[in-house]
């Protein structure tokens, strides 16, 4: 997969089961600027990238991120890069599996001081 050069944050996961691929409350925090999301393992597996403004260590709402194409389910290894404007909480959430291991990177870049 391709990477992200330089990550100042990386969050790094795998799942065997659906739901949120890493805990909710160590969802990682992207700041304004780009960011990308890589997801592979080769799993049976259909999974989405979600995002939240709320706080995550009290049962955030998640919402559905779409893609430059508008797709939001995926199901085959997929790396994603995203523009963040605001700053939010991010996660993969796996919706339907199979079987095999699915692993999650969010990463975002240091920005140049």
């Amino acid at each position: 997969m391709a990477s992200l050069s330089n990550p100042g944050k990386v969050a790094a996961a795998s799942v065997t089961a659906t739901g949120l691929v890493t805990a909710e409350a160590a969802s990682i925090f992207i700041e304004p600027g780009r960011f990308q999301v890589q997801v592979g393992g080769g799993a049976t597996a259909t999974w989405k990238v979600v995002r939240t403004t709320d706080d995550v260590a009290s049962s955030p709402t998640w919402n559905d991120i779409e893609d430059a194409l508008g797709t939001v389910s995926n199901s085959a290894d997929r790396t994603v890069v995203g523009f963040e404007a605001e700053g939010a909480y991010y996660n993969v959430n796996v919706t339907a599996y199979t079987s095999g291991t699915l692993t999650s990177r969010i990463a975002q870049a240091r920005r140049p001081v």
